[in-house]
């Protein structure tokens, strides 16, 4: 898919997208993240949100408990983002309800599951995707995709701040065949390169 003409938005499918976020994370974040201008600008996971509800101070597990990287364009989404918002306080969600669902009052975290059947599900749809999309698909493309850009199973860890990296790569990592054929062809040119040549005889006359 060619995502490069489509408009950069503020919204938790970018944040969960890029900053490999799980659902109940992405819908459970404050506005007050870390930044610092010219300097790192990252999330901290303090709480989350499942089904409209706010538990502080939980994570999956205690690596989740770890600095969430912000690349360039989301943080740009999200500064946009925090200058629009009339919720200036420290505290406020970064994505949070404005009650046209019915189903969360205003202010407090979206209804994840409503959110991705009316918002995402439809794109999925449109384009092809043949299962239902959630964060867990965005993840385990995260993890495929750092580490076939050659990127370390660390890196790919970190990103998805699992405990093991037995998780990353058994279960959130999978070879792409055409990625797994040019592996091969660099294998068999860097092994050929490398052979020792033999000297030319020369006949002394």
């Amino acid at each position: 898919m060619d995502v490069s003409g489509l408009p950069v938005t503020p919204d938790g499918a970018m944040v969960g997208t890029f900053c490999a976020l799980r659902t109940s994370e992405v819908f459970g974040l404050w506005k007050s993240f870390h930044h610092v201008p010219k300097e790192e600008s990252y999330f901290m996971v303090e709480q989350v949100a499942y089904d409209g509800d706010i538990h502080e101070e939980t994570t999956k597990t205690e690596a989740s408990h770890a600095p969430v990287h912000i690349s360039p364009q989301v943080l740009d989404a999200i500064l946009t983002l925090q200058q629009a918002t009339k919720d200036t306080s420290p505290d406020a969600l970064l994505f949070q309800s404005t009650n046209k669902n019915g189903r969360s009052k205003k202010g407090e975290p979206m209804c994840a599951g409503i959110w991705l059947q009316r918002k995402v599900q439809p794109i999925a749809d449109a384009i092809g995707i043949p299962f239902k999309v959630n964060f867990r698909a965005t993840r385990r493309t995260a993890a495929t995709l750092v580490q076939e850009h050659g990127h370390s199973l660390a890196s790919a860890q970190g990103l998805l701040r699992h405990a093991s990296p037995d998780m990353t790569g058994k279960k959130y990592s999978i070879s792409i065949p055409e990625n797994v054929k040019l592996a091969v062809n660099d294998y068999e040119a860097r092994v050929f390169a490398a052979r020792t040549k033999k000297p030319k005889l020369v006949r002394i006359k």
